[in-house]
């Protein structure tokens, strides 16, 4: 209805010059384009917010030291902030961050140089695995990162399951290369060999 529309209009406009004064944008979901479609307003309580934020620190799933990435508000505000691993990218803080970037570039050289002594020490690693299969030779379950983990676990390399680059479950008996990203741009390649038990 005419009444709805302009009710979202408001909040529409309440919400773009909420976001306007600070750090953060709005990202309308599928879910709220088909609520629009079907009833002619907006709800707001559907949109995610998104926000810029400077890191503190290398994180493997986001970024190295002092990189600037957009991530959920939500995600921001109740891990990253508090935990101190990033700060709001406004002005003061790029320019505080740009200061320290000398500081940054040191620690950033420090992990690449840790992270090519792993790598020389994972490239050609061979991991076996045994596990149950059929008579078509498919494996009755599959093998997953976490499986690969804790077989190198079982050598004394320790890594987190989400540095293993694998694109799907294995299935099959086999041979097979597995990168492992230990940095950005670092990424030797283990040897993983399936087999029946």
């Amino acid at each position: 209805t005419k009444t709805q529309r302009h009710k979202g209009f408001f909040y529409y406009s309440f919400l773009v010059s909420w976001c306007l004064c600070g750090e953060k944008k709005i990202i309308l979901p599928q879910k709220a384009q088909n609520s629009q479609s079907r009833n002619g307003t907006i709800n707001p309580f559907e949109w995610r917010f998104i926000v810029k934020i400077i890191l503190k620190e290398t994180i493997e799933s986001l970024g190295i030291i002092g990189s600037e990435i957009t991530v959920a508000d939500g995600y921001a505000r109740n891990y990253l902030l508090p935990q101190n691993k990033a700060v709001r990218a406004t002005p003061q803080n790029r320019k505080m961050m740009e200061q320290e970037r000398a500081k940054f570039e040191i620690q950033i050289a420090k992990e690449k140089g840790l992270a090519e002594e792993m790598a020389k020490r994972l490239e050609g690693v061979v991991c076996k695995i045994s596990a149950k299969v059929s008579e078509e030779d498919r494996l009755y379950g599959s093998v997953s990162t976490r499986n690969i983990a804790d077989a190198l676990a079982s050598q004394d390399i320790d890594i987190e399951k989400n540095m293993i680059l694998l694109n799907e479950p294995i299935k099959n008996i086999g041979t097979y290369k597995i990168p492992i990203r230990v940095y950005r741009d670092v990424e030797p390649e283990i040897i993983v060999e399936v087999k029946p038990e």
